[in-house]
């Protein structure tokens, strides 16, 4: 029975997971480790798929007993006083609408599923969320990207157990103030809006680990992201950031930090992030790279495009995992010889930059 993936386990974890990791499926991509169907005491499998017209009501929702509802080959939607399905078994889990007419708003009868976990609405055309959306009470993950939505109301904050909120591709212009309620969440996708700042709350997030503010219309990270002392990925690039918090001293998982194509003019010192696997600053203004002591794991660094003049010499020795550093387009005028150390090293890129020589030992 085919059907898509569930978001859930794309970004790493179930319902069974206390733990989640940074994801290398994303939504809707096909898993080779996609856990079989689970059967149910009464023999009865826990996927519903909906393959031609669906009609579904308020009642006929609260029935269905299925983990798994899958609409993606649905040609039609309607909502009327029957339930057209081929099998049945346990409370509503997952509800995905893909490649159906795009919906303008939430039908009443998806908030009428008080068992369900996931909801996709990916590629619609909603331009509101309803309050009754935080009596979904059970929901891990909401997938609302590529729609119309200008604000999400504060209601959306009631659900405690969201692990995943997406909401990439709409016309945000901010985030709910009361977004610190999401005690569990641990990937927010909000890329592709006009986000202009982040709620003081976020720090409150303490299980967040992967943060995308891709392409937004921010101005400054504030101390608040600071606090966020699970966060393995932050995406903040392509944004108007001039400011970086000062503190980054908490952010000891981080893996991935992502700053490219703002107007950062400096940044604090990177030493306390010993776990930093992937860093770009490039397309900015910096004219120094800061101290990087103790990056043992850093195998990617793009600086490219910056007005840098010289690399930090206390920190090149340290990055022995380096394997990609570009620093085309630059200000450099002579390059340290410990970076020979980094034995690893397989592409070097020091093109346009002016006078630029080998230091003498």
């Amino acid at each position: 029975m085919g059907g898509a993936v569930s978001i859930g386990k794309a970004y790493g974890f179930d319902k069974a997971a206390s733990t989640s990791v940074i994801p290398r499926v994303m939504p809707g991509t096909q898993g080779k480790n996609k856990a079989p169907l689970q059967t149910p005491p009464n023999g009865l499998k826990r996927k519903l798929t909906m393959r031609h017209t669906v009609r579904l009501d308020t009642e006929a929702a609260q029935r269905v007993q299925t983990m798994v509802l899958d609409m993606s080959r649905t040609g039609r939607v309607e909502l009327t006083s029957t339930v057209d399905h081929d099998e049945a078994g346990v409370p509503l889990g997952t509800l995905t609408k893909q490649n159906l007419v795009c919906l303008r708003h939430i039908p009443e009868m998806i908030l009428s599923m008080p068992h369900l976990t996931e909801l996709n609405l990916r590629c619609n055309e909603i331009s509101e969320l309803p309050k009754e959306i935080g009596e979904l009470v059970a929901l891990q993950v909401l997938v609302l990207s590529k729609n119309k939505l200008s604000e999400i109301p504060e209601k959306l904050t009631k659900l405690t157990k969201l692990r995943v909120l997406e909401i990439t591709h709409n016309e945000l212009t901010a985030l709910p103030r009361s977004l610190g309620n999401l005690g569990a969440l641990e990937v927010l996708l909000v890329s592709n809006n006009r986000i202009t700042t982040i709620p003081d709350s976020i720090s409150h997030c303490q299980h967040l680990r992967i943060l995308n503010l891709y392409n937004n219309e921010l101005t400054e990270l504030e101390n608040n992201i600071s606090f966020l002392v699970e966060l393995m990925e932050l995406n903040a690039s392509n944004n108007h950031i001039t400011k970086m918090p000062k503190e980054l001293l908490l952010w000891k998982n981080m893996r991935r930090l992502f700053l490219q194509v703002n107007q950062i003019a400096s940044l604090p010192a990177l030493d306390a992030l010993s776990n930093l696997e992937v860093l770009q600053v490039q397309q900015n203004e910096l004219k120094t790279l800061p101290s990087m002591q103790d990056l043992v794991h850093l195998t990617k660094l793009d600086a490219n495009n910056n007005g840098i003049t010289a690399l930090p010499a206390d920190s090149i020795s340290d990055m022995t995992a380096l394997v990609y550093l570009n620093l085309r387009n630059n200000k450099l005028t002579e390059i340290d010889p410990q970076l020979t150390q980094c034995l690893e090293l397989e592409i070097l890129d020091l093109a346009v930059c002016i006078a630029c020589t080998w230091a003498l030992v």
